[in-house]
């Protein structure tokens, strides 16, 4: 088993290491995280998003803000972005949300 898909699978667990993460991922991090969100929650199927679209959203999100900021950047971005992951798959929040 590859050390990718070993991390993969605690990925919905609270244990989900995101600096292993970051390390094994580097630049493709961003990229690689909210992929496996949106078809985790099928949001490319239903808003029509094209994979191309999408990538072009995230290089310019992380070209103009994450970039320039020591705390407030990516890794951290996507640790809290994990963590609501977590807390809304934990406690069935999804019944609560709509798509949008």
């Amino acid at each position: 088993m590859t050390a990718s898909i070993k991390l993969m699978e605690n990925f919905d667990k609270w244990d989900f290491d995101v600096f292993s993460y970051g390390e094994l991922l580097g630049e493709q991090t961003l990229t690689h995280f909210c992929f496996k969100l949106f078809q985790n929650y099928g949001l490319f199927e239903k808003f029509s998003i094209s994979d191309a679209n999408f990538a072009n959203l995230l290089s310019s999100i992380k070209t103009a803000t994450y970039e320039q900021n020591s705390y407030h950047n990516l890794l951290r971005t996507i640790e809290v972005t994990r963590n609501f992951h977590y807390f809304t798959k934990q406690g069935e929040l999804m019944t609560y949300f709509s798509d949008l």
